[in-house]
């Protein structure tokens, strides 16, 4: 994890089928995942009491999958690297072990969720930058907490080029949501064909082209926030 995660920030993946992408948020521009992001993990913790930030990329139980990812942080996200808007039908998610420690025992920076009647933890899922195309779950609701994989129907939001990641929760304080901003994904339905986790790998493969956040592909003419190569770039 240390030299991918917390290495140069050229840490990237994709799905060879279905051109699924992702890469570090880098909301602190040093290139680590400590700024967000979506990371490849195949670690299972189902030691709760000794969750942390320590192991962020586990979680509670296997889902049978090879691999999974994990989604760190407000604005991170995954779109489609062609720029072709497909229409994906479901994910599956699960807390990692870290956000169960948090919402179960409590873990000195946040406070217990589970059997808090006003307990909650949301996951909101926004399609394109579009803020009223969205899906929202819930990891805890009403003090219930989610411990396993669950699978979230996705299909309203039609066909997307990219899905942005938000975070929001019962438990705040004066720097924001307390409880851990991380959720596990995998077995993501792209139309008829099934994207598992387990078939993603990291990405070699380098393009001049470059998407608009609409997943149009714009000439290098074009002002404003761009992917390219796997990376959101401003151009001034």
């Amino acid at each position: 994890m240390g030299p991918q995660l917390y290495g140069d920030g050229s840490y990237n993946w994709t799905d060879a089928k279905t051109t699924l992408s992702s890469e570090l948020t880098d909301l602190y521009m040093d290139g680590c995942f400590w700024g967000g992001g979506v990371a490849i993990s195949n670690y299972i913790d189902a030691n709760i009491e000794n969750s942390s930030y320590n192991n962020q990329l586990a979680i509670p139980v296997s889902n049978g999958s090879e691999n999974f990812a994990v989604v760190y942080g407000d604005y991170s996200y995954v779109y489609f690297n062609d720029g072709e808007p497909r229409v994906i039908k479901s994910i599956d998610v699960c807390p990692t072990s870290y956000v169960l420690n948090s919402e179960t025992i409590g873990d000195g920076t946040s406070n217990t969720l589970q059997n808090d009647p006003n307990g909650w933890f949301k996951v909101t899922v926004v399609a394109d930058d579009d803020e009223d195309n969205f899906v929202e779950f819930y990891l805890c609701k009403d003090g219930v907490v989610q411990k396993d994989w669950k699978t979230v129907d996705l299909s309203a939001l039609g066909k997307v080029t990219m899905l942005t990641f938000y975070f929001s929760g019962s438990d705040t304080g004066s720097w924001g949501l307390n409880t851990p901003a991380y959720f596990a994904l995998d077995n993501v339905k792209v139309g008829e064909d099934f994207t598992g986790i387990s078939s993603l790998q990291n990405s070699e493969s380098r393009t001049h082209d470059a998407y608009n956040l609409f997943g149009v592909r714009v000439n290098e003419d074009y002002k404003g926030i761009v992917i390219q190569n796997g990376k959101k770039i401003l151009r001034k």
